[in-house]
């Protein structure tokens, strides 16, 4: 922008053309290029100068609302819709088990307390949480017999049927005997702890059985 007439900001005395300082009152003055990026600041039809401060700050604003939303949005919720892992797997061991999984569990059990192959014991369902379980002896082809009685989730126990072949029918149940399994969709993992025998555990995989 050109401007004709130059006066001084200070008292307002007309200027001379290329002078530094009001001759009236000493006032340094602008020059035309300093005036001319002054003026580009002014709205000459409102008389307003747009504070380039607040802008910046709006922006800085958006930004770190910006930041916040992503944060937010990544962090996992511990809120009461969300379940953490050991309440999942809680629930889980909660779960009932099925028939199927059941009877793995004692074919498991026997297994172990004879030193048997899982997929050379076979079990059958009585009712309930009972189960006759049966494998043969490779050494004399004897089929060997006992009952597996599930407790609660994770403990069973067990007892010896005809274990003379004499039709004595079921043996009593081994209450000394402690057996625990933890089961999942791939293993099952047995401990027992026989008395005067000290404990065994094993853990075998769900495809042993089939």
């Amino acid at each position: 922008m050109q401007i004709e007439n130059r006066y001084c900001e200070e008292c307002g005395e007309q200027l001379t053309a290329n002078t530094d300082h009001c001759g009236h009152c000493g006032t340094a003055s602008l020059d035309d290029e300093e005036l001319s990026e002054t003026d580009d600041d002014w709205d000459y039809a409102s008389g307003f100068q747009p504070d380039r401060t607040l802008g910046r700050v709006f922006a800085f604003l958006i930004v770190l609302t910006l930041v916040a939303i992503i944060i937010v949005m990544n962090t996992p919720s511990t809120g009461p819709n969300r379940a953490s892992r050991s309440e999942v797997a809680e629930a889980e061991r909660q779960e009932p088990l099925s028939e199927p999984s059941k009877a793995i569990a004692c074919r498991a059990a026997i297994a172990l307390l004879n030193g048997r192959s899982p997929s050379s014991v076979e079990a059958r369902p009585l009712g309930g949480d009972l189960f006759h379980v049966t494998h043969r002896s490779p050494e004399d082809n004897i089929v060997w017999q006992s009952r597996c009685q599930h407790l609660s989730r994770g403990t069973l126990m067990w007892a010896a049927f005809d274990p003379f072949r004499d039709g004595a029918g079921q043996g009593r149940w081994r209450t000394e005997d402690s057996i625990q399994f933890e089961m999942n969709p791939d293993r099952i993992q047995i401990v027992i702890a026989t008395q005067g025998q000290g404990s065994q555990r094993r853990t075998y995989n769900r495809s042993e059985f089939e």
